[in-house]
């Protein structure tokens, strides 16, 4: 079946993703703020939901059209909300990856300034990136131009690998069981899936203009928005897990990176030691059972 390059097939398509996106935010916010553990890596989410919700409706609203056109003027809000607004989203969910790498290995100081450092090449990047697409909006009616391509390309490349090569540079001295490392790996490297989905929007680019590339736009951010949240929700099913199944654990603090429940530290003759947060549901248990006492 042909479709048309912005058919109804497609919308529904952008919508599946983006539904996903938002429902699995909803979940983790829910789930962070339920823990008391809100920080500023929930705070990049929420705003990437929030502009996600609106490139939601603007899927709904955006008229379709078969080959590149002059944008009436009704129609350009839609155009400027989803140009810059898939951007925005792309960097918030990176940004928010980054903070919870800093969150949960409790960097040194070294290594504290190597992710701040990290974050403020995300922000050039997003900057530059916004300021190409700002001068197409104007000049070109938000139609994509090669040169866009090419910047999303690069970045996106050195950002998402700068986001897995970061974390298991951290982990390399720690114990922790095979199983756990495969499955803290693969949280992080999850993050090259928007690479592959960039590889194939810039090569589409290139080659065709017209709204049909837009529902891969659709599908890179809410893909983003999607493996932002996995770190917290693969949390939570190891929470569930373990206490489904004790004996599995190797002891009462086992530590991995998505229990939040513990965190690294480094001592000075550069060893790694494990400490214990507790979550404010046991510090309220255990004020309630002294005070019984």
């Amino acid at each position: 079946m042909n479709l048309l390059p912005w058919s109804l097939p497609l919308k529904i398509i952008a919508c599946v993703f983006h539904s996903f996106a938002i429902i699995s935010t909803i979940f983790r916010l829910a789930y962070r703020w339920y823990m008391a553990r809100f920080w500023w890596d929930d705070g990049f989410s929420v705003f990437a939901l929030a502009i996600d919700v609106m490139c939601l409706i603007c899927t709904w609203l955006d008229v379709p059209y078969k080959t590149v056109r002059v944008i009436p003027p009704q129609d350009k809000p839609i155009s400027w909300i989803l140009a810059m607004g898939f951007t925005t989203i792309l960097w918030s969910c990176r940004a928010s990856i980054l903070f919870s790498i800093i969150r949960v290995a409790n960097l040194t100081q070294q290594f504290r300034r190597v992710a701040w450092l990290i974050g403020c090449s995300f922000l050039i990047m997003w900057a530059a990136i916004i300021g190409q697409k700002l001068q197409l909006c104007v000049t070109n009616s938000c139609i994509a131009a090669g040169s866009v391509a090419l910047s999303q390309l690069i970045t996106d490349i050195f950002s998402d690998v700068s986001l897995v090569i970061l974390p298991i540079y951290l982990l390399r001295r720690r114990k922790i069981d095979y199983r756990q490392r495969i499955l803290i790996y693969a949280v992080f490297s999850a993050t090259l899936l928007i690479t592959v989905v960039t590889i194939f929007h810039s090569v589409v680019l290139f080659t065709t203009q017209s709204t049909g590339i837009v529902v891969i736009g659709h599908v890179k951010v809410a893909l983003s928005l999607i493996v932002c949240n996995l770190l917290v929700i693969v949390m939570f099913v190891y929470r569930v897990y373990r206490r489904g199944d004790l004996d599995a654990v190797e002891g009462p603090f086992s530590l991995t990176t998505v229990d939040l429940n513990t965190r690294l530290t480094e001592s000075a003759t550069g060893k790694y030691t494990m400490t214990r947060t507790i979550d404010a549901e046991e510090k309220v248990e255990g004020y309630v059972r002294s005070r019984l006492a």
